[in-house]
């Protein structure tokens, strides 16, 4: 038996000094109990935000906070009246009706009744809806060239991914549509078949998000891209399974999709980045970070995670020290 160990160590340190092996003391400086204790950092990160920096920001409720509070320190945002988009399909369908670019420019347009009255709801976006089909064409347009001037004019793009889970429409030529949220009930229950919903898959999410780097730098080649995922949780689920289940599937897609296309892409493009909003949100003790339906984060967490914004990407942090009048509106069950 003794024979057998020493055989084993002497088989192990000659691997180590034919530099087969690491050696323990290189790892040391990356082990969990040691960066827990030090600052976020990722190799993406560069130093460019400042106050004459552009930001133009699409994506869910975070990204709609984020914007919020970037802007209260007079940073120039872009806020086409689009509401928030989940999914990447749906933030690719409008990156690719800014710049013009030539796809099957599909739309899904829902007509309800609300109180004897026709609302016509757009199915890409939400919540985007108007009491007249001419009306709501006339603010698709507005967004559509707010959006476009933003897009070409931004220093900054921030895409916030929330989800892939989602629901899609079936074309009358047959084809899928993802949209934007789930279908209203009437028309769901009207015609259940021309609906389904399903996961997108890692491989799906990463297509998605190359196309969309790809079309960004169609439109604005100088513009730096930061990705990021969004902490809250799903609202509803359709999967026969717990919410908490099909919450963390939903972002282990689309968190494993951004961390492959970012490791390829960042190493040509420096202006490909990732922001761990996510990771940095779900660190900290549930308590301090969520309101009383465990669901809408509080204005404390928020703050918390811009200002690591701030730390990774500000020329000068002191310009963002100032408080501001930043609140999130109390969400109740």
């Amino acid at each position: 038996m003794m024979e057998s160990k020493k055989k084993n160590f002497n088989i192990i340190k000659e691997l180590k000094d034919k530099n087969y092996m690491l050696d323990y003391e290189q790892l040391k400086k990356v082990i969990w109990y040691k960066d827990i204790h030090k600052k976020w950092h990722h190799n993406t990160w560069q130093k460019f935000l400042n106050k004459k920096t552009k930001v133009f920001s699409i994506g869910s409720c975070f990204a709609v906070n984020f914007g919020r509070w970037i802007k209260l320190h007079s940073i120039e945002v872009v806020d086409p009246k689009w509401g928030m988009h989940y999914n990447p399909y749906t933030i690719l369908s409008e990156i690719k009706k800014a710049g013009g670019i030539s796809f099957k420019n599909q739309q899904v347009i829902w007509k309800v009744k609300k109180k004897n009255k026709e609302l016509y709801i757009d199915g890409l976006r939400h919540p985007i809806l108007a009491y007249s089909f001419s009306e709501l064409k006339k603010i698709q347009q507005n967004i559509l060239n707010v959006s476009k001037k933003g897009i070409v004019n931004s220093d900054l793009i921030i895409i916030t991914l929330g989800l892939s889970e989602i629901w899609e429409e079936r074309t009358n030529t047959g084809e899928w549509v993802a949209i934007n949220r789930t279908p209203p009930k009437d028309i769901f229950n009207a015609n259940s078949e021309k609906y389904r919903n399903r996961n997108m898959s890692v491989s799906e999410c990463k297509l998605c998000i190359s196309e969309i780097i790809k079309c960004i730098k169609f439109i604005n080649k100088k513009a730096k891209i930061v990705f990021t995922v969004s902490p809250m949780p799903l609202k509803t689920s359709f999967k026969d399974m717990s919410i908490r289940i099909s919450n963390n599937m939903s972002k282990a897609n689309l968190l494993s999709a951004i961390y492959e296309v970012i490791d390829k892409k960042s190493k040509n493009d420096s202006n490909i980045i990732y922001f761990p909003a996510y990771e940095i949100f779900m660190s900290e003790d549930s308590n301090k970070s969520w309101q009383d339906d465990m669901r809408h984060p509080t204005k404390e967490a928020v703050e918390r995670v811009c200002k690591e914004f701030v730390n990774a990407f500000a020329e000068n942090i002191n310009d963002f020290k100032a408080d501001v009048d930043f609140f999130i509106k109390r969400k109740f069950f």
